[in-house]
């Protein structure tokens, strides 16, 4: 079930935790995509997770930024188009995810750069990936590709692309799995596009990582 469906249940744990009470006072006001109330609920949990009152074993809080993250796109929205929807609001969610880490936190990553279009959003969330450094896997890779291909058109200044191919050297570099013929393509393809001479340059780096080509340098 995702966080925009149905109350998201507390259950206790032996971590850092949000209390029962502040999850329930959270789902209530998380519910309608207002932005006061989001502006509360996300000062709020700023306070929770930077004061080390939130673990990465905490779902609820977890499925709570998801909830603020993605609200344009649930059924009870009724505001402006997503690309322009509480965007600094749902940056700060995706922020908070990154400092709690986890595999929750990952999971939920993986749903909302699959819904996303915003590049702001989107680019916080790819910074999201180079720092945690997760390993790859066929949806990630496919979901990486699907973006990378679409970056220079969504933000031409070049900053989601720039933040697409760091995740994916971080991600090669932590984990030394990574190896998609999908997301090579991906790259050597954006190559030629729109992009500024140092993305470029960044871009046939990793490539070269990927493919393996050892290069010496005078």
């Amino acid at each position: 079930m995702s966080a925009q469906d149905g109350e998201i249940q507390w259950i206790p744990l032996d971590a850092p935790q949000l209390s029962r009470s502040e999850v329930q006072w959270l789902d209530a006001i998380t519910r309608f995509a207002d932005e006061p109330l989001y502006s509360e609920a996300i000062g709020f949990m700023e306070d929770q997770v930077y004061n080390g009152e939130v673990s990465s074993a905490d779902r609820a809080a977890v499925q709570l930024l998801e909830r603020v993250a993605l609200s344009p796109y649930s059924e009870q929205y009724t505001g402006p188009r997503p690309a322009t929807a509480l965007v600094p609001l749902r940056q700060r969610a995706v922020d908070l995810l990154g400092f709690i880490g986890g595999e929750y936190s990952l999971d939920s990553l993986d749903r909302i750069i699959a819904i996303e279009i915003d590049p702001v959003v989107l680019s916080a969330a790819f910074s999201v990936y180079a720092q945690i450094a997760p390993p790859f896997n066929e949806y990630r890779s496919n979901q990486f590709a699907r973006i990378l291909r679409r970056s220079s058109i969504i933000e031409p200044d070049n900053r989601l692309t720039t933040e697409i191919l760091s995740a994916i050297r971080s991600m090669h570099e932590r984990t030394w799995s990574m190896t998609s013929q999908t997301l090579f393509d991906q790259i050597l393809e954006v190559i030629p596009s729109g992009l500024s001479l140092d993305t470029k340059r960044r871009a046939l780096a990793l490539a070269r990582l990927i493919a393996g080509v050892d290069v010496e340098v005078e």
